[in-house]
């Protein structure tokens, strides 16, 4: 990774995870190698959280939760209303 994160993101990210409770998660266009290792200096991918699923491309994870913008809406809202697999994909512990 050449470029250097903008001041204060890591900084920004510790806050946002520890002190309220949000789990930070990244979506890239960049390469996956290079998405990956952006996630990882920046601290939003730890090592606990490096997992089977914890990276993927976007053909892998339409796989695993179907294309957004074809899936069941709220009638209410409006809103997608997400799979149970992109809910798990979601919600780390």
């Amino acid at each position: 990774m050449r470029d250097q994160l903008r001041p204060g993101v890591t900084d920004a990210i510790k806050y946002a995870r520890d002190d309220c409770n949000l789990n930070i998660r990244m979506i890239s266009g960049d390469h996956i190698e290079t998405a990956k290792a952006v996630a990882i200096k920046s601290g939003i991918l730890r090592d606990k959280e490096q997992l089977d699923n914890s990276v993927m491309d976007g053909a892998e994870f339409r796989n695993h939760v179907g294309n957004p913008l074809y899936e069941k809406r709220d009638p209410t809202t409006g809103d997608i209303v997400p799979t149970d697999e992109l809910e798990n994909m979601i919600a780390f512990d």
